[in-house]
């Protein structure tokens, strides 16, 4: 069975919605799903990206055996809806490019 995570939030983020995608992630890999996580570049709780991701627009990495697309993001403390929800579609939307 193959699973697509599809989340804003991932470690090595810190917060409980990371932790508990983490855990169910490697539980449903560990019963012999192929799990692969589509996210964000780390940004959350300070708003601003980790250091080792700055400047990327794209990156694959393999976070304990799990398969991680990260995609850039417009990270900004305030921001209007119109603008959310136009960062979101794009962000979304990197994962199909490099896809293909």
């Amino acid at each position: 069975m193959k699973i697509l995570f599809l989340t804003q939030y991932f470690p090595p983020e810190i917060g409980a919605p990371q932790n508990r995608l983490y855990e169910l992630a490697t539980r449903l890999q560990n019963k012999g799903a192929e799990v692969t996580i589509l996210t964000a570049m780390p940004n959350y709780p300070g708003m601003v990206l980790v250091h080792k991701y700055k400047g990327k627009f794209y990156c694959v990495e393999n976070l304990n055996s799990l398969t991680v697309h990260r995609a850039c993001i417009f990270v900004k403390i305030i921001i209007r809806t119109i603008t959310k929800l136009f960062f979101i579609c794009h962000y979304f939307n990197n994962y199909w490019y490099f896809q293909n």
